[in-house]
């Protein structure tokens, strides 16, 4: 529902939807693709244009009779509509699956928020940060996701932040999606004062090292001390657990000494399994390089069977389920397709298999002082 008024004094207060972008795979050019999107509280089911369907060829049901009864009319209009399932990513790589029916018509295309750099400014001033991104001057979404389905988008694990500008932004899967009105208020302006004092020279040459060794230090005392007491316990449980058979050497993970039991996750493995199987199925070809990356790490060692129903009631074996997916990376020549597992999946309150394993000492911290470093000099060395 678009309005226009043209009478009265009133101040021209555009307001901006909120849209976002799926990550799909399109079979006719094999590449992955964004697709936007609109979220309306305002439908009870969702629906995917007809021209994208046919252009992800996408499989569909029989023919439904839907009853759409729009705002501001009182009649009902009768429209014949398929159901689709659209399998997509979402910003973090995690699947979704989406129930939708197709319409040839869903919206006209809409102008986007502009952001304001008050705005940008404010938005990585936050703890954590956010990145709001530029976003095209119009948009024309391609699925309208109703209430049946938005809010399993929309994260409850952040909070919703009102921008300087008046506009709001919604934590999604999709990203954060901006929306609302911006202010009529103009923006104010600051005056500050700059008092100008010469350091002290031990300061200055203080932080001259300091510069020198930037990259090198992680954390700061008394925090730098405590990790590296633990680094250096995980160092010296890692050499005195590791062991070399005629195969390879067997190290054993780093486990925290935590009292929280670590779930199976099985459903979780399961429902993701479930989750790439749809998407995979509908090419044969990723299927096939997908299920011959499980066999050549079969045979390879890397990957071994285990006995579901082996007992280990009364021993220290723990048994845990780790979610997978593919990552379809096709812009490159050999490696089109790759397994990520995901080790940070876990149930609402329970640890997930990062959270109680020790990460071990870093060594990125020393990298970036390296490359910092590297830059500085004309002539550079180095060895193996």
């Amino acid at each position: 529902l678009e309005a226009h008024l043209d009478q009265g004094p009133l101040p021209a207060r555009q307001t901006f939807l909120p849209t976002g972008e799926l990550t799909v795979h399109d079979p006719q050019n094999n590449v992955l693709k964004k697709i936007p999107i609109l979220l309306d509280t305002g439908a009870e089911i969702s629906f995917i244009h007809t021209d994208l369907v046919e252009q992800l060829n996408l499989s569909t049901s029989d023919p439904v009779m839907l009853r759409l009864h729009t705002f501001g009319s009182e009649q009902v209009q009768e429209k014949s509509c398929k159901r689709v399932r659209l399998e997509a990513w979402d910003t973090d790589g995690e699947p979704i699956s989406l129930e939708l029916f197709t319409h040839n018509i869903l919206t006209k295309p809409f102008a986007t928020p502009p952001i304001r750099d008050e705005d940008i400014k404010f938005a990585q001033s936050l703890n954590p940060p956010i990145q709001l991104q530029s976003q095209k001057s119009a948009v024309k979404p391609m699925i309208l996701l109703g209430c049946d389905q938005l809010w399993s988008l929309v994260r409850n694990d952040q909070n919703h932040i009102t921008l300087p500008s008046g506009l709001h932004v919604i934590p999604t899967r999709l990203g954060h999606l901006v929306t609302g009105q911006l202010c009529n208020t103009c923006p104010k302006h600051y005056e500050n004062e700059l008092e100008s004092t010469e350091d002290d020279k031990e300061d200055s040459w203080e932080r001259f090292w300091t510069l020198d060794s930037a990259g090198t230090e992680e954390f700061s005392a008394p925090d730098k001390e405590l990790h590296s007491i633990e680094d250096k316990q995980v160092w010296e449980n890692f050499n005195s657990t590791i062991q070399r058979r005629e195969d390879g050497y067997y190290v054993r993970l780093p486990w925290k000494n935590v009292t929280a039991s670590l779930p199976d996750n099985k459903a979780i493995a399961f429902h993701r399994l479930v989750s790439v199987w749809n998407t995979l199925q509908k090419d044969q070809d990723l299927l096939d390089q997908y299920d011959g990356i499980f066999r050549e790490q079969l045979n390879l060692g890397i990957l071994e069977h285990v006995e579901e129903n082996r007992s280990v009631e009364g021993s220290t074996t723990r048994v845990h389920y780790i979610p997978h997916q593919a990552v379809l990376t096709p812009h490159k020549t050999t490696t089109k397709i790759r397994i990520v597992y995901d080790a940070s999946a876990h149930y609402k309150g329970c640890p997930s298999l990062n959270d109680v394993l020790h990460r071990g000492p870093v060594i990125l911290p020393s990298l970036y002082g390296v490359l910092l470093r590297f830059r500085i000099g004309r002539i550079t060395s180095e060895t193996s």
